[in-house]
């Protein structure tokens, strides 16, 4: 399972799985709903503050893209943020899954290598995704259909 990464849904959101997750250096995506009570609240009013205030005063950076297909116009926005210490104090359970950014890049690398669209690199396919906004969406989102 070394550098691995697992992903389940909500059910496995559970920081006992996590910790087992990590002990075998392996890495993991969980779903995180409202199954996880305090956890699941405090993140959401820490997004829906923030999201409130443009996240004022908060280290973050935002992607907006408009897409048209198929008779419908999809508008995303993603926003990112790294200001977590606050959720590692309030939830030391989560620890391991909080302090695991380098999960964040084996995501990053493995969508970049799952993007077919072009016939590149992933070096060429990185450069290309923070320069066009259209196509880090679609290195975001590859994978998902739309409904």
């Amino acid at each position: 399972m070394k550098d691995a990464t697992i992903t389940m849904d909500a059910m496995g959101c559970q920081f006992v799985i996590a910790d087992k997750i990590v002990e075998a250096q392996a890495n993991y995506v969980l779903a995180l709903k409202d199954n996880q009570g305090e956890f699941h609240d405090d993140i959401k009013l820490f997004l829906e503050t923030n999201l409130a205030n443009k996240f004022k005063n908060i280290s973050h950076t935002v992607n907006k893209t408009v897409n048209g297909d198929h008779g419908r116009i999809e508008q995303r926005n993603v926003w990112l943020t790294s200001d977590i210490q606050w959720l590692i104090e309030r939830h030391p359970r989560w620890k391991s899954m909080a302090e695991n950014f380098s999960m964040m890049n084996k995501v990053a690398l493995n969508l970049l290598e799952n993007e077919k669209s072009i016939k590149v690199g992933v070096k060429t396919k990185r450069l290309k995704a923070g320069w066009d906004e259209a196509y880090m969406m679609k290195v975001i989102t590859v994978g998902f259909t739309s409904v």
